[in-house]
């Protein structure tokens, strides 16, 4: 009787994929800001004129359009580094426009056009995040990562290190029980090749990347002790909370005086450029101040319990009132001061980081942080290697 052999048609994890998700990530907010700064530089000029006009959005979709088609057409390993950056930059070009394409007006100033491109990017950073923190497991993943690495044979680009790390795995995937037997003997023919004496073999290189990382490990273990990173991680919180603090005291203020109240509540109405606009726009004035006020008091007490030695404490809350405000209060600080926002929400998200690597350093407690210290973490240095190509 015939044993009916069903194919296996689950999905893989492409080896270093989170690093060309980085890749494009980076090209993506890249792009979306240096456009957004050289069109204020340079007054906002336009290609084309009378009845054209070329917008950036079609360069855009023309770099989508080249970072998709070539992986199809190249099986080289180069081409999925720069198909990630092409697509990082296009699709950056493309949603820098979405306020034109969501208004009857074609208003590319419209005010939920920054949210939406901030909800887009933190979407696709909580993405990598996913990609980067699960580890696929078992012989199909190790054959198909061992198929994508004898492409350097080929090429004879293959190392030392790259060959003992493949030997390893595909060992792995003899003893393993779960195992097919056509998956083992395709393991047994790939360590044939691998110990073929005539094979090829270069010497083994370090990348740029990981002499970087070394240097960086080697400083921060010499000059960066616990006592000069609580001071620091404390200094810097206590920094970010300090205009939330001052605007929300000086709001109560403010409130609790008629005269002081009147008066400043006709400055916001009559404004030039009032910050919000609507029949709600004192309501979205206050709460915006006191959502950032808030978020600023937790990120000042935490900053202080620092300061007092309580770092675990102290790190949780700054940690959690951080994310609170990248993914909520953000939302409402894109909209109403749009692009302006970009150099605070960059410093909240050194400020993460400050917290991850301190609590991965000296507390290493927290799940949560583990996950996301990864975000800083070298990647494995072989597609390390292949990105670079």
């Amino acid at each position: 009787m015939s044993i009916q052999i069903r194919a296996n048609h689950g999905l893989v994890k492409r080896t270093n994929a989170e690093g060309y998700l980085l890749l494009m990530l980076i090209s993506f907010g890249g792009s979306v800001i240096g456009t957004r700064l050289f069109l204020e530089l340079t007054g906002y000029p336009q290609i084309g004129g009378g009845t054209f006009h070329i917008a950036h959005i079609l360069w855009g979709g023309l770099l989508l359009f080249a970072g998709a088609i070539l992986p199809l057409i190249f099986v080289n390993r180069m081409m999925y580094t720069l198909s990630a950056i092409l697509s990082g930059v296009g699709v950056g070009l493309f949603i820098d426009e979405v306020g034109k394409f969501i208004t009857a007006t074609n208003d590319y100033f419209f005010p939920l056009a920054a949210p939406i491109i901030y909800v887009f990017f933190v979407g696709t950073v909580l993405l990598y995040l996913i990609v980067r923190s699960r580890r696929q497991k078992g012989a199909r993943t190790t054959l198909y990562a061992m198929l994508e690495l004898l492409a350097d044979v080929i090429d004879h680009d293959l190392d030392e290190g790259e060959r003992k790390e493949s030997l390893k795995q595909l060992n792995a995937v003899l003893i393993d029980k779960e195992a097919s037997d056509d998956m083992k003997v395709l393991a047994m023919h790939m360590l044939e090749v691998l110990n073929d004496p005539s094979l090829e073999i270069i010497p083994q290189r370090v990348s740029w990347w990981d002499r970087l990382y070394a240097s960086l490990l080697k400083f921060e273990g010499q000059y960066l002790k616990r006592s000069l990173m609580r001071i620091v991680l404390a200094v810097a919180s206590i920094v970010f909370s300090i205009s939330s603090l001052i605007a929300l005291s000086v709001t109560v203020l403010v409130l609790i005086n008629p005269q002081a109240r009147d008066t400043s509540i006709a400055e916001m109405l009559l404004a030039a450029e009032p910050r919000f606009s609507g029949p709600n726009a004192l309501l979205w004035e206050f709460v915006l101040i006191a959502l950032q006020g808030l978020i600023g008091a937790l990120v000042f007490i935490s900053g202080i319990t620092i300061l007092l030695g309580r770092d675990d404490f102290g790190t949780r809350v700054a940690f959690v009132a951080l994310i609170i405000n990248l993914t909520t209060v953000n939302l409402l600080t894109f909209y109403y001061q749009q692009f302006a926002a970009v150099l605070a929400t960059l410093f909240q998200l050194v400020l993460i980081l400050l917290i991850i690597r301190y609590r991965q350093r000296f507390i290493n407690k927290s799940e949560t942080a583990e996950v996301l210290s990864k975000l800083i973490a070298p990647p494995i240095p072989t597609d390390i290697k292949r990105v670079e190509r």
